[in-house]
């Protein structure tokens, strides 16, 4: 009796709900296409009272759907942090009571009189990630002293969308080739390891890595390997190993084509 009540209350709802004001800009953005359990939704929106003008109200964020609309919950009262724009995030756990494979709305509504500003769909679903590709790519492999050297890290599925989930291990080892530009008359000393960190990819499709410039020694030419290890939420592991060197000069020479013709550049720093 109660599911029949709250489903057609929404209905009604929706029936005499105010449209959005003509020319005015309303919007609901998540981190992700799709949440499981456990997972934190995050949103930032954007309203407005009428054109050009700025919600400034505080709003109320209601979770509703579900099987016979059951769900309807105020999740917080929120404010703006600046005119117009809203940001909140909160946990799909347990004590939420959700159904799996429903989808679900997130509401603003007006503190004031109810009404419903605007909505998005939110897809709660217990989805396994097969078939997962890792890629990490770089411009070039050989630099010159000074370029920025940015790598590219990208996990998709078997319909080569970008998974937003898991992290990726960066780890970068020098190689034996570095000793060939070392002096003998000169003390060197290169780390075991130059550098390693931890990316998210839980909110980008892409993300791109520049390798700071200090991880490198100053006076010598190097060799050096990245190994990049994805991990996903469920502790599945592919990994990425790239070649590449930096000068011990800052010149640099590129070959390329261009119309079937072969062309050389040289650059040179300074």
């Amino acid at each position: 009796m109660k599911n029949s009540w709250v489903r057609t209350k929404y209905r009604i709802g929706n029936i005499f709900r105010k449209k959005n004001p003509r020319g005015t800009q309303r919007f609901i953005v998540f981190n992700k296409p799709m949440y499981k359990p456990n997972d934190q939704v995050k949103f930032k929106a954007y309203l407005e009272k009428g054109k050009w003008k700025p919600y400034r109200d505080s709003v109320n964020v209601r979770l509703m759907g579900g099987y016979g609309f059951a769900k309807d919950t105020v999740l917080t009262r929120l404010g703006p942090y600046r005119p117009g724009m809203y940001s909140y995030s909160f946990d799909l756990n347990a004590g939420l009571g959700l159904m799996l494979d429903k989808s679900y709305q997130i509401v603003l509504e007006s503190t004031r009189d109810k009404e419903i500003l605007h909505q998005e769909v939110l897809h709660y679903e217990d989805y396994e990630l097969k078939s997962i590709t890792f890629s990490m790519k770089t411009d070039k492999t050989i630099y010159a002293k000074g370029d920025s050297i940015r790598l590219k890290l990208k996990a998709v599925n078997e319909n080569d969308m970008p998974i937003y989930d898991g992290k990726v291990e960066l780890t970068v080892l020098p190689m034996p080739q570095f000793s060939a530009s070392m002096k003998s008359n000169r003390v060197n000393f290169v780390p075991d390891t130059l550098w390693n960190t931890s990316i998210s990819l839980t909110e980008v499709a892409e993300k791109e890595v520049i390798l700071p410039d200090t991880i490198f020694p100053a006076d010598i030419g190097l060799s050096f390997q990245v190994i990049g290890t994805y991990l996903s939420s469920d502790n599945e592991r592919y990994s990425e190993t790239l070649d590449l060197s930096v000068l011990e000069t800052e010149k640099e020479i590129q070959l390329s084509t261009n119309d079937g013709i072969a062309e050389a550049k040289y650059f040179e720093r300074g």
